[in-house]
């Protein structure tokens, strides 16, 4: 005889959005990024003539399956446990939608990144709130939701920028552990602090940025950090370095790289790096570079308190 006994993920299961089937022990869930479904792990019956007393036992696990529509079959792609906080891709995603529609400023390009078994999932919402800088053209302030079904990370948001040069989240000002009682007024008050700072400070973190020619030291250290986390992505960083430095600035002046050319050189990178955690990685590395004004790291430093 199975028995059966709830835990937090079940208890909280419906009022987290999941489908539940109790006979069967399913917690399902689908939305436009694919579907996933949540099985309790069990001990299997003993192979022999003598039974154990821990035959079928229902463990603290549950397994995770997912597919990208219902017309492929599911694909396993490990367990979490049961103390684990479900919150759906797209619930997620229209809260932040939500506080960014009430500040009233519209999302013109959202851009989704998912990993391989659909577990993982970034999705860029880019605000139409464009500034005009000489040595990037128009940026736009973005807002960047994380979030994942394997237990690995917290659901997160993170402030950042996009143009036809640059896309990148800040990693100072990220917001982890967003579940779905994170209130309205509060994420919609977080958007608008980002948007008054990001028009009146980003084009000077560009200028200073632009303007700070690192040092051989500086270059190499931040290459170090990107060969953390492979060889393959460094060599790949430094040959777009080399090629925007010819395209930048011409071979008569700095011998050296600016800060702003080597965190362009980490995010454009970033931009063709399929793994999310390397890419967030990279990301940090890049941030690392920047010369970000007083009055805008005070505001991402109180975003992310």
């Amino acid at each position: 005889m199975i028995k059966k006994s709830q835990n937090p993920f079940e208890t909280m299961a419906a009022e987290r959005g999941l489908s539940v089937s109790p006979e069967k022990d399913i917690y399902s869930y689908r939305d436009r990024y694919g579907e996933i479904v949540f099985r309790p792990l069990y001990v299997p019956p003993a192979q022999g003539s003598t039974p154990h007393s821990t035959d079928s036992f229902k463990t603290n696990l549950l397994s995770i399956f997912t597919r990208p529509n219902e017309n492929v079959g599911y694909s396993y792609c490990g367990h979490i446990s049961h103390i684990y906080n479900f919150i759906g891709h797209d619930i997620l995603c229209e809260k932040i939608r939500g506080s960014i529609n009430t500040v009233g400023k519209p999302i013109i390009k959202e851009t989704v990144i998912q990993s391989p078994d659909l577990t993982s999932l970034r999705v860029e919402m880019t605000i139409q709130n464009q500034i005009k800088t000489p040595q990037a053209g128009d940026i736009f302030p973005t807002i960047v939701v994380m979030n994942n079904y394997n237990g690995k990370k917290a659901a997160s948001i993170s402030f950042g920028l996009q143009s036809d040069m640059v896309s990148f989240a800040f990693d100072l000002g990220s917001i982890n552990q967003i579940h779905t009682e994170y209130a309205n007024s509060r994420m919609a008050a977080d958007v608008q602090s980002y948007l008054t700072s990001f028009a009146e400070d980003i084009g000077t973190m560009v200028e200073y940025s632009f303007n700070a020619q690192l040092t051989e030291t500086q270059m190499l250290a931040t290459l170090d950090l990107i060969e953390d986390t492979g060889k393959r992505r460094r060599e790949g960083v430094s040959a777009i370095l080399q090629d925007l430095q010819k395209e930048l600035t011409p071979s008569t002046e700095k011998p050296l790289p600016s800060a702003w050319h080597l965190f362009l050189a980490i995010t454009r990178y970033s931009t063709m790096e399929s793994n999310l955690n390397a890419k967030r990685i990279l990301e940090n590395v890049a941030e690392s570079v920047l010369v970000v004004p007083e009055k805008m790291f005070n505001v991402l430093k109180k975003l992310q308190g």
